[in-house]
């Protein structure tokens, strides 16, 4: 079981003050309305992507880099990274301690 856990990791979103592990960059145009509805603009205009709404679409109006990798991520950029779909952390668990009917506590 100890391998399972060892091995076992989820890519994950970061969160604010993870280091980025690549450069995320949204371009300039529209983006799609099934995972950035209308609604959503006022909130990205705030996280500071230069957006507007033309036609009923969402658009962006310059090529907006989310992070560069090494950055130190803001909760604005991690933000951004979660609801343009980036993971760039992993999940894992790290078995620290066990419990066994024969031994007892055991800490690795």
């Amino acid at each position: 079981m100890y391998s399972f856990f060892a091995t076992n990791v989820e890519a994950d979103f970061a969160r604010m003050k993870a280091t980025a592990t690549r450069r995320v960059v949204i371009p300039e145009g529209p983006l799609s309305g099934e995972t950035t509805p209308t609604s959503s603009e006022p909130m990205l205009r705030q996280l500071g992507l230069p957006t507007a709404i033309k036609k009923g679409v969402v658009v962006v109006e310059r090529d907006y880099v989310i992070c560069e990798e090494g950055d130190e991520l803001s909760a604005e950029q991690a933000r951004l990274l979660k609801h343009f779909g980036q993971k760039q952390a992993e999940f894992r668990l790290v078995v620290k301690a066990f419990w066994s009917n024969l031994d007892g506590f055991k800490e690795l």
